[in-house]
């Protein structure tokens, strides 16, 4: 019956339109007045579930984005992935608690807080990783400035003797500055830009991800506490945890399920009006 087959069109068509106006849309259009378990048997028949929804925000046409990953990936191929450095900053907010817990089935998930005053501060976290260990990080008050991501690199470089690191970036104003690409050139840094909107390939994501959890389920009242966490997850953290972050996180350049076009048409011989070594440039700086 046609009926049955608009829950499944609807929800195609509109991923966050509710059951209440399916069930009127046919009762309207098709004059049925279907039950509410019999569309919710519809849906699940279908494959459809219910789920937290992930908004995407890219500027950028499907092709272009198929064009880009590529870019990227083709050029990490060239690397050695051992002397491929993830570096980011990440937001820390003191007195955060995890977002999912246990209890009783109709119960709420309760936490309390020991502090008799909640006060939330920010500080920001720049960390560099390899496949092998996180190679360091820092911390600062609020938001990172120029000056304190300046520093930073100088410090990740001067370990780097024989100057055999790429740095995976993403396109940030405060990894573009003119200090910064000045010291870039001066130090024939090589540096890879990520394709923007797709933080995801970036295997530091998924160290920031740990590293928030270990932070949420620990006291991180003061900067103290936050310091002491990171501390933890970087001398825990394991080789074969990293290995495996970097593959996943690398394989989602050709796997991406961000949009399904994407993934359908990744692989298509694709027309450009770009040629293929000017666009390389735009990710790549290699300085000689």
């Amino acid at each position: 019956m046609t009926q049955f087959s608009e829950p499944v069109r609807e929800f195609n068509d509109n991923t966050v339109i509710n059951i209440k106006t399916i069930k009127q849309y046919i009762l309207k259009n098709f004059n049925v007045s279907l039950s509410i378990s019999s569309i919710y048997y519809v849906i699940k028949n279908n494959n459809f579930t219910y789920k937290k929804t992930h908004v995407i925000t890219n500027p950028n046409t499907i092709e272009v984005q198929i064009k880009q990953l590529k870019t990227v990936y083709n050029i990490i191929e060239q690397l050695n992935q051992d002397n491929i450095v993830s570096i980011d900053e990440t937001s820390i907010v003191t007195s955060q608690q995890p977002s999912h817990g246990w209890s009783k089935k109709g119960k709420k998930c309760t936490v309390h807080n020991s502090g008799t005053k909640i006060i939330n501060k920010r500080y920001t976290t720049v960390m560099a990783i390899t496949n092998k260990k996180i190679l360091n990080f820092a911390t600062v008050d609020k938001g990172l400035k120029t000056d304190n991501f300046l520093k930073f690199i100088k410090k990740i470089h001067r370990s780097d003797k024989e100057n055999k690191y790429t740095y995976l970036m993403d396109n940030a104003s405060i990894h573009r500055t003119k200090k910064f690409m000045k010291y870039a050139r001066e130090n024939k840094l090589h540096i890879l830009y990520n394709v923007s909107y797709h933080s995801e390939t970036n295997p530091i994501e998924r160290v920031f991800y740990v590293l928030k959890n270990k932070i949420n389920r620990n006291p991180n009242n003061t900067i103290e506490d936050i310091i002491k966490s990171i501390l933890n997850v970087k001398n825990t953290i394991t080789e074969s945890t990293l290995t495996n972050i970097y593959n996943h996180s690398f394989k989602l350049y050709l796997d991406n399920d961000l949009n399904n076009d994407l993934n359908n048409n990744l692989n298509n011989d694709l027309n450009s009006d770009l040629d293929d070594d000017v666009y390389n440039k735009v990710y790549y700086n290699l300085f000689k």
